[in-house]
C-alpha cells in the first residue's frame, strides 16, 4: 500500500513538473548541479511535454526516453515517464523509471549533506527540498531540513 502511495505521489508531482516546465522549461536541476542538461535531452524534454499535454502518450513516452537516452540525469524526464507508464498500465516499465526518481533523490540529498558540511547551508537546503519534491517519503532528507530549522510539511 505504502509504494502505491508514493506512485500517486509521484504521480501528482510529474503533473506539476510538466506544468511548471511548460512555463519555465529549462529551469529544471539535475543531479549533477554544476553541469546543465544536455541541449538534445532539453529538446526532446520539450516536445514531450508537448505530446504529453495533447494525449499522444506514446510519441510523448518516445520523446521522454529520447531525453533520458541523451542524458540520464533529466530526472523530469523520468518522472513523467512512470506517470505515462501508469496510465498505460505497464508497471514493470513504471516501477523501473520510479527508482531512476528515486535514485536521483537521493543522490540529490547526499549531495546537501556534503554542501552542508563544507558549511554551505542555502545550498544544501536546496538540494534537500528538490530531494523531498522528487521523493516525499525520503525521510533523511525532511530530518536535514527540519535540523536546518525549515518547516516541512
Amino acid at each position: 500500500m505504502k509504494k502505491a502511495a508514493r506512485l500517486f505521489r509521484l504521480m501528482i508531482i510529474a503533473t506539476v513538473i510538466v506544468q511548471i516546465s511548460v512555463q519555465f522549461p529549462f529551469a529544471a536541476n539535475a543531479v549533477d548541479i554544476n553541469r546543465p542538461y544536455d541541449r538534445v535531452a532539453i529538446d526532446h524534454y520539450n516536445n514531450a511535454i508537448q505530446l504529453h499535454q495533447a494525449g499522444k502518450l506514446n510519441e510523448a513516452a518516445e520523446e521522454y526516453k529520447a531525453a533520458v537516452k541523451a542524458d540520464d540525469r533529466m530526472v523530469e524526464a523520468w518522472n513523467n515517464l512512470v506517470v505515462i507508464y501508469r496510465a498505460q498500465n505497464k508497471s514493470a516499465e513504471a516501477d523501473e523509471a520510479f527508482q531512476k526518481v528515486a535514485n536521483a533523490a537521493s543522490e540529490i540529498e547526499k549531495d546537501g549533506e556534503r554542501l552542508n558540511s563544507e558549511g554551505k547551508t542555502k545550498e544544501a537546503i536546496e538540494r534537500w527540498q528538490k530531494a523531498l519534491f522528487l521523493d516525499p517519503d525520503l525521510d533523511v532528507a525532511r530530518k536535514n531540513l527540519e535540523a536546518a530549522g525549515v518547516p516541512v510539511k
